[in-house]
């Protein structure tokens, strides 16, 4: 397996490993980060801005990203325009569309992306691993450097071996080990050097290349690329598309999580009440599911006929919205209370919002499969909102 897909799949192993309970979240529409964090920090919104430092783990997902701080332990994120600057004490990966990168890195950095920028301003001390469409490098990197691209650029010097895959390499810098260079179109400036020895393949077969080369030079026509390097010079678009497609589900689970620990801290009786609903009367709920996703609708639109009625039509479909937007999570804590309940086990809350976690994905998981599955998870959630809507029934009926 070479060296950048197994890259990605550590990647994919860090980012969704469990969270733990000693950490800091937070969520929104637009987060400004401006307070220290004394521990991990777990961040989701659509503009995320964070500005001062995080004593621990940084994991952030956002369609647009700013980090300006110290963190001193890893850092990963995902998110379509990411920018980080500061001081990373530890390793720091990146999924995203458009990344530049201005930060001192203390670690390893690991990008899958469609444009990078590393800028001249920063420093990486260990090993740099990207796939992407095009990857410009203007910064000194301390390690080995490992690129599969479209486009690849380096106007710097790297410390360690280099290997790049690309459909046109340009060197305007210094490699001071060996290198491995496999590409259509290799272009070099006239003051670059390699002061380690050079294996390459490139379209135009042999090159007069030695004036920039201190070791030895050899030309591997066995480094012709193959039809899985094509793909992956051609952008890397295969392992970025499967690692944006894995962010797009891990900024849902993380979105799920914090709604999740909300609704189970803040209700200690109403789940394991709609927990009871579900286990004796599965199918009413189901039904009652059913009823609430097609007449709620149609109550609203009955109210906004009156002219007085228009604030209570108003109302539902607000209403109506909210539960649609959080239906799985909320089938997911009643489905994972249910169990317990089944099992006569009495969890203590995080305990709980693990496990509704994992129901949620799991919902998630089943849903992608064609018809059937789709058909399977629908018929959970609709049962575990009509257990909820009997539930709130039965409440009602109570405080009447």
């Amino acid at each position: 397996m070479n060296k950048t897909i197994l890259s990605i799949i550590v990647m994919s192993s860090f980012l969704s490993a469990p969270l733990v309970q000693a950490a800091d979240f937070k969520a929104g529409e637009r987060l400004n980060i401006s307070n220290n964090f004394s521990e991990d920090s777990y961040m989701a919104g659509g503009q995320v801005r964070i500005d001062n430092s995080v004593s621990g783990d940084l994991f952030v997902v956002g369609g647009e990203v700013r980090i300006d701080s110290s963190v001193s332990e890893d850092v990963a994120v995902v998110g379509g325009d990411v920018q980080i600057s500061g001081r990373i004490n530890d390793d720091l990966r990146v999924v995203g569309g458009q990344i530049t990168i201005d930060a001192t890195i203390d670690g390893d950095l690991l990008i899958a992306g469609g444009e990078v920028t590393i800028e001249k301003d920063a420093r990486i001390t260990g090993d740099v691993i990207i796939a992407a469409g095009q990857v410009t490098i203007y910064a000194p990197i301390g390690g080995d450097l490992n690129i599969h691209a479209g486009q690849a650029e380096l106007n710097s010097s790297v410390g360690g071996f280099v290997e790049i895959y690309a459909e046109d390499v340009t060197l305007d810098g210094t490699i001071i080990g060996n290198a491995k260079i496999v590409s259509k179109s290799f272009t070099y400036i006239n003051d670059s050097s390699i002061k380690g020895d050079l294996e390459y393949w490139t379209v135009e077969r042999e090159m007069d290349i030695d004036s920039i080369v201190a070791g030895t030079v050899f030309y591997n026509e066995d480094l012709g690329m193959s039809s899985n390097e094509k793909a992956i010079a051609a952008g890397g678009i295969a392992a970025v598309l499967i690692a944006l497609a894995a962010a797009l589900s891990l900024y849902k689970l993380l979105s799920a999580l914090l709604l999740i620990t909300i609704l189970v801290l803040a209700t200690k009786k109403y789940f394991p009440t709609a927990a009871k609903e579900c286990m004796q009367y599965p199918w009413i709920s189901m039904l009652t599911g059913v009823l609430f996703i097609v007449l709620t609708p149609i109550v609203a639109i009955l109210f906004m006929v009156t002219l007085i009625g228009i604030p209570i039509g108003f109302a539902i479909i607000a209403m109506y919205i909210v539960v649609l937007f959080f239906a799985k999570a909320f089938a997911a804590i009643t489905l994972a209370q249910w169990y317990a309940l089944r099992k006569k086990k009495a969890w203590k809350s995080f305990k709980l919002i693990g496990a509704s976690v994992l129901v949620y994905a799991l919902i998630s998981i089943i849903s992608i499969v064609p018809v059937l599955g789709w058909l399977a998870a629908s018929a959970l959630i609709l049962m575990g909102i009509g257990a909820c809507a009997r539930t709130e029934y039965a409440m009602f009926l109570k405080v009447r």
